[in-house]
């Protein structure tokens, strides 16, 4: 039956949300992997480097992060999409592949995200920013 998708070795994968570039915005994206505050200090910097090459930011943010990083964001005059508090994961769950579409659609020139754990939904959400993101991860400590 051609309507099924089937997969078999070596013929890729039989679900999108499979491929390594699945979710992917259309510019770059980079994803930061760490602990809350290390996060939120790269993303302070990074949208301060950024802004000061004169590139146009957009930033896929939890309503905390944006709240916190409020003076440099309006600084930089970045694109901000948020996608609800912290500590309401189903929630970013739900908006993570309509936001991005959305900031995509703004065409800033870099997309910046954090993640948010690796406990349950957080592990989940952290594979999907990954997957946008094509790899293009920062660690930090």
């Amino acid at each position: 039956d051609r309507s099924t998708p089937r997969s078999a070795p070596g013929a890729g994968y039989a679900a999108p949300g499979m491929l390594e570039r699945h979710y992917a915005p259309d510019v770059p994206m980079w994803v930061c992997i760490g602990p809350a505050t290390a996060a939120q200090d790269w993303l302070r910097d990074q949208i301060t480097r950024l802004a000061h090459d004169g590139q146009r930011i957009g930033l896929l943010l939890c309503d905390d992060d944006a709240d916190l990083l409020a003076d440099v964001i309006e600084r930089a005059a970045a694109v901000v999409v948020r996608l609800g508090p912290v500590h309401d994961l189903p929630r970013i769950a739900r908006r993570l592949y309509d936001a991005l579409r959305h900031l995509d659609s703004r065409a800033p020139d870099i997309i910046l995200a954090r993640d948010f754990g690796t406990v349950g939904l957080a592990l989940a959400l952290r594979d999907r920013l990954s997957r946008a993101a094509s790899g293009n991860i920062f660690y930090v400590d």
